[in-house]
């Protein structure tokens, strides 16, 4: 069985999701899309090829089985190519990059949380998304000392929370150090307990090598990699408390202030943070025992890492 896709090759959510199912064996062959934002890494797909003209669809659809999509097929008329070639198609939707309408029917999808569970989409199987354990290695992290926070590339919206996150530190009492990682925007800041970190690292488990607590006020995402990412490296997560997040330890997650709708591929209903909300519940975390909640990380990415799941999405794909 020959698995074929669509990708980004970057270091967004969408190109690291690509880069783990290429390496773990999932997909085979395929094509990458150029974004005008982010750096491609091209290197890290050496079977793949850039671009979706017509002469490149057909190379793709030439000799595969399958048709796997990660929330978007790019130029929407290769599922009917597909279809028309006995090819079954795979999508992976992100509920929040989901159209109100979708141009064609796949015939599975696959919901990496529970958000996408409630789309409407059939037939649908719920399955997270591995963490690579080979490449996050666990630490136990004891006390709350270091917050580190991923802006990454600030996202629809500035939906990872990092201006309400800079407004919080304004009314937090305790004395830590937060650190804030941004691969596109410069913020400024007068407190000298925040540190910038102004870089794109090229493999992302170098994020969480540092720091203690990965604190995550995001708006509207279901999938989030970074929460994944940061839990299995055996940091203490404070992200919000919704149902997507409902593996996490409870205490920790900060609760909204409210909710609104955002107009993403359409409209989606996400949370609002209150800074001193957010300052209330990083003094409750600061300084504190966290080696309860960096143990629970472990355990849950022993049961969701590639060696635990991998044969499962081979079975979906077959």
């Amino acid at each position: 069985m020959k698995v074929g896709s669509l990708i980004r090759a970057n270091n967004s959510g969408l190109g690291t999701l690509a880069r783990e199912f290429y390496d773990n064996g999932i997909i085979h062959k395929g094509l990458y899309v150029p974004n005008q934002v982010y750096k491609d890494f091209p290197d890290r797909f050496p079977t793949f090829k850039q671009g979706i003209n017509s002469k490149l669809i057909n190379w793709l659809l030439d000799d595969i089985d399958v048709l796997l999509c990660f929330e978007n097929a790019y130029r929407w008329g290769i599922i009917n190519e597909a279809k028309r070639k006995g090819i079954k198609t795979i999508l992976m939707p992100m509920h929040e990059g989901l159209r109100e309408q979708l141009p064609y029917h796949f015939d599975l999808y696959l919901a990496p949380s529970s958000e996408e569970m409630n789309l409407g989409l059939s037939p649908i199987e719920r399955i997270n998304v591995p963490v690579n354990t080979d490449r996050l290695k666990w630490r136990e992290r004891k006390t709350a000392k270091v917050f580190v926070h991923n802006s990454g590339h600030g996202g629809i919206g500035m939906r990872n929370g990092t201006m309400e996150l800079i407004e919080a530190m304004k009314y937090v009492k305790s004395d830590i150090k937060l650190i804030i990682r941004s691969q596109y925007h410069k913020f400024v800041t007068e407190d000298p307990r925040i540190e910038y970190r102004y870089e794109n690292l090229l493999d992302y488990w170098d994020i969480w090598k540092e720091g203690d607590v990965f604190i995550f006020p995001e708006k509207f995402n279901g999938l989030s990699l970074p929460v994944q990412e940061a839990f299995a490296s055996g940091l203490c997560v404070m992200t919000t408390d919704k149902e997507a997040f409902d593996f996490l330890p409870k205490k920790p997650l900060i609760p909204p202030s409210g909710f609104r709708n955002y107009m993403v591929a359409r409209i989606v209903e996400g949370a609002e943070h209150d800074p001193k909300i957010i300052a209330q519940k990083i003094d409750e975390i600061a300084n504190t025992d966290i080696s309860e909640y960096s143990r629970a990380g472990r355990e849950w990415a022993l049961k969701n890492n590639w060696q635990s799941l991998k044969s499962k999405y081979i079975e979906l794909c077959q």
